[in-house]
Formats: C-alpha cells, structure tokens, sequence
C-alpha cells in the first residue's frame, strides 16, 4: 500500500463528504487507504459518516476507507495522533475534513511515487491552490528531485503547512516523538512541520503537484475578531510556534532563507494579531518582548506601521469594532 490518508471530522459530514468522493474518484484502489477519526461528532452526524463510508467503500472494494470514533471531543491534533496508529501505507497525509485532492492531477502523478527511493522520509507536494480559482494544470513532465532544506524553506505561502507534506510511516514510527501537539489549537501544523524538517534527512520535492484544494467554507475556530479571552488562549500557541521557529532558526543559522522566513512569519502575526483586535497588551507581550524587540527589522512601510504599538492598537480598536466575534 503506497498512501494513507488521514481525515480528522468534528460535525462536518456534508464537507467530509466533498473530501472523501475526491479521493475515491481517484480509484486507486488497493494502494490507497483512507482513515477518517470522528472526533466525538454528535450521534447524527456519526451516524451520517458511518453511512458515508460504507456508501463509499462499496463503489471500490478494493480501496479501504476506514472510520474510527473517539468518545469525546478532543481537537484535531489528537485525532490525527490517533489515525496514525491505524496506517498502513508507505506514506502519510494529512487532509482536512473541509478541503479536498485534485483527482484528476493526483491520477497523473501517482506513478512517479513508486519510482522513489524507499529512503525517502519526506516529500514536498505543495504548494496548495484555493478552491476558488483551482484549475487543474499539468505538469509536464513530471518529476521529482532530491531538495535540501533550504530549497524547501524558502519563505513562500504553506511551506510550514503540513498538507503540503507526504511523510514516511516509517520515518514517523522511528521518531515518536514528532507528533502533533494535542490540545494545541492553532499552529500545531506548523510546529509539526518544523519537527519534521529538524529530523528528516532524505527530502524530496516534486515538481508542480499541487494536489491539495484549500476550501474556506467551513467556520474556523480562529475566525472573525478575538475577543480578550480568546486571544488570552490563543496567545500560548503563537508564543510555542515561534519558541520551535527561532530553535530552529538558531540550529540552522547557516541556511540562505532563514531569516527571510522567520521574517515573513514575524510579519505575518504581527498582521493577523491586529486585524483579530487582539488587545495591545497581549500584543505587546508577545512581540514586543519576544520578538521585535530584538530580531524583526521593518523591510517597508506596512512593516513599518505595524510594528508601531500606536497604530497597532488603533488597527485593533477598528477591527474589533467591525468583525464580529466568532465566540
């Protein structure tokens, strides 16, 4: 079996539902498995998703779609944990419930993946297209070609995103400790990325497979303003992500693209923190003391501007005013 596919769900089947026929339409059969963890979905929406994979796993007999059920809701990290147990393919990848594969790009690409070396720890797929201006583009030809970090780390959209990775089983059964952050809401992909990228030796990038659809109609638990509370519970996981970003960067000083991606990342929060209205003092204890202080340099103007604790509050203050909260 080459592929295993992981798909953590929480009372979404009508969206699980758009994943799932994507990659069956696939028919890979027996070289592709599917496990879905329903993590602690109501007894309708369960029962929903039982219904679906059995609908699904009897169009193609040979592909095997498998459901596991946790009792109790406990985020996504966990249920991916969890899946994990269950695969069996020479790789692993990580869908979400609410995004979907290009079938049609997938089917073009698949026997280049039995050509790899079997030393192959990590595979490069990225980047992801949005659902909304996907259009199939072939690649031609397609290849595949040894990467060194830096290839990978060049600071462009989703190369810390772990949909845009094919991870060896293997690799991840010899290195137990590189897991997903459970009970980690926000940036456990990334910090699982960086993980992976510490101890992966053998990486491969592939050329042009943007296999990966990125939807955004599902509601996301960072979605609209951040209210005080919210931003408080958010605040620890941004601080994590960039405690792992600067070890990393700090381990891998010599890399051409380090800065430029620690950079884009600092700017990136520093962007989405005001448009959020987190309030300035969170703010502040995260970039002003953690970050900017020291190693964020403006590059221009909005970088400038948002690295100001003035126009960051006022940036706040708006924003809270217009985007309701998602609470």
């Amino acid at each position: 079996m080459i592929l295993t596919i992981i798909i953590p769900h929480y009372n979404n089947v009508a969206l699980l539902g758009r994943c799932l026929h994507s990659i069956v339409a696939s028919k890979l059969g027996d070289e592709l498995q599917v496990v879905v963890v329903d993590d602690g979905s109501t007894d309708s929406q369960r029962q929903q998703a039982e219904s679906l994979v059995a609908e699904l796993s009897s169009k193609d007999s040979k592909l095997t779609v498998q459901l596991i059920t946790n009792p109790k809701n406990q985020g996504a990290s966990a249920a991916r944990n969890k899946g994990l147990l269950s695969a069996q393919g020479r790789f692993v990848w990580f869908v979400d419930a609410d995004d979907e594969i290009d079938t049609e790009l997938m089917n073009l690409w698949w026997p280049k993946l039995k050509e790899l070396d079997n030393n192959v720890e990590l595979l490069h797929i990225g980047p992801m297209v949005d659902g909304k201006q996907h259009v199939t583009k072939h690649p031609s030809p397609i290849t595949h070609h040894p990467s060194r970090l830096s290839d990978i780390l060049i600071p462009r959209s989703h190369c810390l995103d772990h949909t845009t990775y094919w991870i060896s089983r293997e690799f991840l059964m010899n290195n137990p400790d590189i897991r997903y952050i459970e009970n980690c809401e926000i940036l456990e992909d990334s910090i699982f990325v960086l993980q992976l990228l510490e101890k992966a030796k053998n990486i491969v990038s592939a050329d042009d497979c943007s296999l990966y659809i990125r939807h955004t109609d599902s509601p996301s638990v960072t979605a609209g303003a951040w209210s005080k509370d919210k931003s408080a519970t958010f605040m620890p996981f941004i601080q994590l992500f960039f405690s792992h970003l600067s070890q990393f960067k700090a381990r891998h000083a010599d890399l051409p693209h380090i800065e430029d991606l620690y950079h884009r990342y600092s700017y990136v929060y520093m962007r989405v923190l005001a448009v959020k209205g987190v309030p300035t003092a969170l703010y502040r204890e995260l970039f002003y003391k953690t970050i900017i202080q020291d190693t964020f340099i403006p590059r221009n103007i909005k970088e400038r501007l948002l690295k100001n604790i003035v126009i960051h509050s006022l940036l706040s203050f708006v924003c809270r005013i217009l985007r309701p909260s998602h609470d």
